[in-house]
C-alpha cells in the first residue's frame, strides 16, 4: 500500500475539443467562438477586438494549446438574461449556428403546432410566458409580433436538438 504523503505521478492530459458550439474563454480569458465550421478568435481578455479583420474558421488542432476551453454560453445567452429579446430572424440564425436546420417559416409553424407556445394567430399561450415577448398584439388581419426571450432560444435549441 502506497504512503498517504508519497507524491504522486501526473500524467499529462491531451487536449479535447469542445463539442458544443458557443463562446468559450482560453486559459488567458481571451474569447473564441466554435460553430460548424470552425474555431473563431472573437476579442481579447481585456475587451479589445482582434487585431485581423475578418473571422476565418481555424481548425482545434491549430488552437489547442491555449486550452483548456471554459464554456462561455451560446449566441443565444452572450449577453445574458438581461439581453432584449430576439426577432424570429435572428433565432433562425442562432439555431442554425447550432447545427439545427430550420428556416423562418418552419420555426414559425413549430412554435404554433410544434411546442404550442403560440396560437393560430401568433399570440403567446400561457406556458410560453419566460419564453416569448409581445411586441405587436395582433388585429383583424394581423398576427401579432413576437420576440423570442433568452430563455425561450436556449429551450428551442434544447428541443429542436442541436447537433453537437
Amino acid at each position: 500500500m502506497a504512503d498517504v504523503d508519497s507524491p504522486i505521478d501526473l500524467v499529462p492530459v491531451e487536449p479535447v475539443e469542445p463539442s458544443r458550439f458557443g463562446l468559450y474563454t482560453d486559459d488567458g480569458g481571451d474569447r473564441w467562438q466554435k460553430c460548424p465550421q470552425g474555431w473563431t478568435f472573437t476579442g481579447y481578455a481585456d475587451g479589445s477586438p482582434p487585431i485581423a479583420a475578418g473571422h476565418v474558421p481555424i481548425d482545434f488542432s491549430d488552437i489547442q494549446h491555449w486550452g483548456p476551453f471554459a464554456y462561455a454560453g451560446g449566441e443565444r445567452n452572450e449577453l445574458g438574461s438581461a439581453a432584449a429579446p430576439y426577432r424570429l430572424e435572428q433565432v433562425v440564425t442562432i439555431l442554425h449556428s447550432e447545427g439545427i436546420n430550420t428556416g423562418l417559416r418552419r420555426l414559425k409553424q413549430y412554435l404554433n403546432t410544434g411546442v404550442c407556445w403560440t396560437d393560430g394567430f401568433n399570440n403567446p399561450r400561457e406556458g410560453a410566458a419566460d419564453y416569448l415577448v409581445v411586441v405587436k398584439k395582433s388585429s383583424p388581419g394581423r398576427d401579432a409580433v413576437v420576440r423570442v426571450t433568452v430563455a425561450g432560444v436556449a429551450k428551442l435549441v434544447e428541443l429542436m436538438g442541436a447537433k453537437k
